[in-house]
């Protein structure tokens, strides 16, 4: 009885475990898809050298997209760079955790 008892607390322990594990790899993987889809929109504006309705096309014509994250992209005049935000969830349901990060990038100054 007394094995059976720890076995069952060993158990139900062990995949509280698992189960955080894997949220917490979620999270990871989450992150990295953004810092990705976010370095591929400063690829291709760095690429263009500028941000129009061309580049944006080509933004959502690439085949690396983030289902979950959203993508603001503005210039500062002063320095002529772009800055790239991008925001997504992150969630750790068995902790009930909510929010939301967010990656900024800052291109190279563009030549006019």
């Amino acid at each position: 009885m007394k094995g059976a008892f720890e076995f069952g607390m060993v158990f139900l322990f062990g995949m509280m475990f698992v189960i955080l594990g894997m949220s917490f790899s979620q999270v990871i993987l989450t992150q990295n898809q953004a810092r990705i889809y976010g370095e591929t929109i400063l690829t291709l504006i760095e690429h263009q050298n500028r941000y129009d309705d061309s580049v944006k096309v080509l933004i959502l014509a690439n085949p690396i997209q983030c289902s979950v994250c959203s993508s603001t992209v503005s210039q500062d005049a002063l320095t002529q760079r772009y800055m790239i935000t991008v925001t997504y969830p992150l969630s750790i349901p068995l902790l009930n955790y909510q929010k939301s990060g967010s990656i900024l990038l800052i291109s190279r100054p563009m030549n006019r």
